[in-house]
């Protein structure tokens, strides 16, 4: 779960998700990213990921997969934090305003049923997310949707 008022975050229905995610931001386990990692997506799963050496590392960290479990999408988020930046250390970077991150692997402890022996998020810079292919929640990293406190 996310550190109070720093992001807002939601675990996708199980099998659903798609699309190309391109992570330029930074992610568990690789730091800043040097090079943007391309993920396809398919039925809610990594089904490709390409490009530099730090697309190779993940590759390597999620196989061979202890479990198949680790290629699905635990969790899309967005970052609420003005002052946040993208340092490197992943508390910030995913709370940083106008970025959002993904994650793959478990996502019990955000109310998902994707129980996986890890959970990798990772940041992109400026998102667009699209949600039922039709409502556009995000556009470079800017809500398009009113929020309001409650």
């Amino acid at each position: 779960m996310g550190m109070p008022l720093v992001e807002v975050n939601v675990s996708p229905l199980e099998n659903t998700a798609k699309g190309v995610i391109v992570v330029d931001g930074s992610a568990s386990l690789l730091g800043i990213i040097r090079e943007p990692i391309k993920i396809v997506v398919e039925e809610g799963k990594a089904v490709e990921i390409t490009g530099g050496d730090q697309a190779a590392t993940l590759i390597i960290i999620l196989q061979p997969p202890p479990d198949p479990k680790v290629y699905a999408i635990a969790e899309i988020a967005v970052g609420l934090n003005p002052k946040g930046k993208i340092i490197g250390v992943l508390t910030e970077d995913e709370s940083a305003w106008r970025t959002g991150h993904i994650a793959l692997g478990d996502n019990i402890n955000l109310g998902g049923f994707n129980q996986a022996p890890l959970h990798i998020d990772m940041i992109i810079r400026r998102p667009t997310i699209i949600l039922d292919n039709k409502f556009v929640v995000v556009k470079d990293g800017i809500p398009q949707v009113e929020f309001k406190k409650g």
